[in-house]
């Protein structure tokens, strides 16, 4: 990602006196008149005016957010919205998580997404029922009925939280995904590796094995080798996530997670991994695993992309 996608600023900041400025025009013709005609600046203002609270509705917003996407706006212009959002409010202290909604809802790029919903869940604030899963449980809800373009990257964007509590809900819902939705999902991950996300995935690759064509046991596969290769630290998380993380401090935070050597994660899981090996017919997708986990050296496969 280039910096000018992490630190892209909208002009209008230089020029509106205060957020109220933001407050939804009611078209997209009126926010133009605003912010300019440049469509990156419009969505931003029209974003920041959601989630501040000043409108407009969640209709209105999806589909400020759709001609966005069938005017021809590149998934790099998105992007740089997107992390404008997110700065603001993790930063501002006035713009809410529901910022989040809209990108989530009708944006098709799957790392959009992805990054959208996990920030929705893990930021936001919990409802009055105290339920600490209560936000992820909004996007379950929504890929449930449809409510998301890319449902497989708001649930890959979901599992690469790596949670237990949150794995078990997802379990079931991923019968619900369409072939092309689970290969996206499991192109969906973050820099730190969590058990509870690797051994989701060890579950579905067994099941896969089972099934009568195993089509999307690759792309399963595929999903452990990221982890392991764009992993920042060499630990992997056996813990929990706090909901919402500024509920705690960066030591609790780190104690909830409870992180263990990488190589010693490895040798815990080595019995399963060689055990899918031995299973998967020719050619021997799980031999990557092995050779890149440190498990076993392989003489792996000459495989197009599996090099």
């Amino acid at each position: 990602m280039s910096k000018e996608s992490e630190n892209w600023l909208p002009h209008f900041t230089d020029t509106l006196k205060s957020f109220t400025e933001l407050a939804w025009r009611g078209s997209w013709e009126a926010q133009n008149k605003l912010f300019g005609s440049d469509p990156k600046e419009v969505l931003a203002g029209t974003l920041l005016s959601f989630g501040l609270g000043l409108g407009p509705n969640i209709q209105e917003m999806r589909e400020v957010y759709r001609r966005s996407v069938q005017q021809g706006m590149t998934a790099d212009d998105r992007r740089r919205v997107s992390n404008y959002i997110c700065r603001m409010v993790e930063n501002s202290g006035a713009v809410q998580v529901d910022a989040y909604l809209p990108a989530i809802a009708a944006d098709p790029e799957r790392s959009i997404v992805a990054q959208s919903t996990l920030k929705y869940a893990s930021q936001g604030p919990l409802f009055d029922d105290g339920d600490v899963l209560s936000r992820p449980k909004v996007i379950i809800e929504l890929i449930r009925n449809r409510g998301i373009g890319n449902p497989g990257a708001a649930f890959g964007g979901l599992l690469s939280l790596g949670d237990p509590r949150l794995c078990r809900l997802l379990w079931p819902l991923k019968d619900e995904l369409s072939y092309d939705q689970a290969r996206e999902a499991a192109r969906c991950f973050t820099d730190q590796m969590s058990a509870a996300a690797v051994e989701f995935i060890l579950d579905w690759l067994e099941i896969e094995l089972k099934s009568s064509d195993g089509l999307l046991f690759g792309g399963l596969v595929s999903n452990l080798l990221y982890q392991r290769e764009y992993m920042e630290e060499p630990v992997v998380i056996t813990g929990i996530q706090p909901f919402p993380t500024s509920s705690v401090s960066a030591e609790e935070h780190r104690a909830m997670l409870k992180l263990i050597p990488f190589q010693e994660y490895s040798r815990k899981v080595a019995p399963r991994l060689l055990a899918l090996e031995r299973a998967e017919p020719t050619p021997k997708l799980m031999s990557y695993v092995i050779h890149r986990w440190g498990v076993a050296k392989r003489d792996l496969p000459d495989l197009p992309g599996w090099s």
